[in-house]
């Protein structure tokens, strides 16, 4: 026997199928949308990255390279004050750079570089106001930058911009600064530093000797790190020799003591505290300490330049191929990956 459907019952039916056509077909054209707008923000995603990417290109003898991106850096100073001196919170004080390293520390490869900073270097730096803003820019030697702001931190901060304006705006991280006292008590406790005098300091200490070896305490350290004046070459360049060699020679000292004794930085830094000011925690400054010891590569780089006779003081200036060089090849590496025929493709 045959089921006969009467004409209500099929229209309806009809109507159904026509509804769930209608259902599905939003349903995959919702779908269709979506992934659309996936796609859409995903290429703008990586639009916007090979935005930056690009931007942060720099491209240098016939190549493409991107900045280094496991870098950490810290501005080293030692200022020609002492702790008692009662000008440290006075606003255009006398007090100098007269030390100036820039530490780069790659933990990612395992090596740090240190760049010497001439301070007679001529170039642009802040003059700036009581509260610290900036009144105007002017060029100048590198170490007056520290000489402007009415706290330590200011000046600091001040030196950092003109170290990064220096480096063609390279970023630097942190900061350090210890007084003249600190000498002394670092000498110290790291049992003295030996070393072969580099040049005589007849009438100021004459136990310093050139070509003598020596151990130096206390005091007599910061002479030898310190003296120009009245030195057969009173130049700012060979007492930057003397002070990276005693550097090497304290580091060196520095890190025999952190391996046998683990407590050694932490306490050190807390005895040089009084000296010392710095965006930095003691125990951020101890891991920094740590992290240079493990380094199996460590170098100390200086600027090439010319040093001349200005109106009233002594004045460096750079040598800007070397110094593009330079910072090509520490804050950057080549980008192996972004291959381009010409410059010209990026409408540069």
């Amino acid at each position: 026997m045959k089921v006969r459907l009467g004409r209500g019952l099929v229209k309806a039916f009809v109507c159904l199928m026509a509804i769930l056509a209608l259902c599905l077909c939003a349903v995959l054209a919702v779908r269709v949308w979506e992934e659309k707008e996936n796609r859409a923000q995903k290429a703008a995603e990586a639009g916007d990255e090979a935005d930056k990417k690009e931007e942060d290109l720099v491209y240098y003898e016939n190549a493409w390279y991107t900045p280094k991106k496991s870098l950490e850096t810290v501005l080293i100073l030692g200022i020609d004050k002492y702790v008692e001196d009662s000008s440290q919170s006075v606003h255009g004080t006398f007090e100098q750079a007269d030390f100036i390293m820039l530490l780069i520390l790659d933990r990612k490869v395992g090596a740090s570089v240190g760049i010497h900073l001439n301070r007679d270097t001529m170039t642009e730096i802040s003059v700036l106001n009581n509260v610290g803003a900036v009144a105007e820019t002017k060029i100048g030697q590198l170490t007056l930058s520290h000489t402007y702001g009415g706290t330590a931190e200011i000046r600091c901060k001040n030196t950092v911009d003109a170290v990064s304006n220096l480096l063609y705006g390279m970023k630097i991280d942190h900061y350090l600064s210890l007084t003249m006292d600190s000498v002394a008590v670092l000498n110290d406790l790291a049992g003295g530093i030996t070393l072969e005098v580099l040049d005589d300091f007849k009438g100021i200490d004459d136990t310093l000797v050139k070509g003598e070896t020596v151990t130096l305490r206390g005091s007599q350290a910061l002479t030898y790190v310190r003296t120009r004046k009245d030195l057969e070459d009173s130049s700012n360049l060979r007492r930057m020799k003397r002070q990276r060699q005693y550097l090497e020679a304290l580091q060196t000292c520095v890190f025999e003591k952190m391996d046998t004794d683990d407590t050694f930085m932490l306490s050190a830094l807390s005895r040089v505290n009084p000296y010392l000011v710095s965006d930095c925690s003691v125990e951020q400054l101890s891991d920094l300490a740590e992290a240079i010891k493990e380094c199996g590569q460590r170098e100390y780089l200086t600027l090439e330049g010319e040093a001349k006779k200005g109106k009233n003081y002594v004045e460096f200036y750079v040598n800007e191929d070397a110094l593009q060089k330079m910072v090509m090849d520490v804050f950057y590496e080549r980008d192996a990956d972004y291959e381009v025929q010409s410059i010209g493709d990026y409408g540069h």
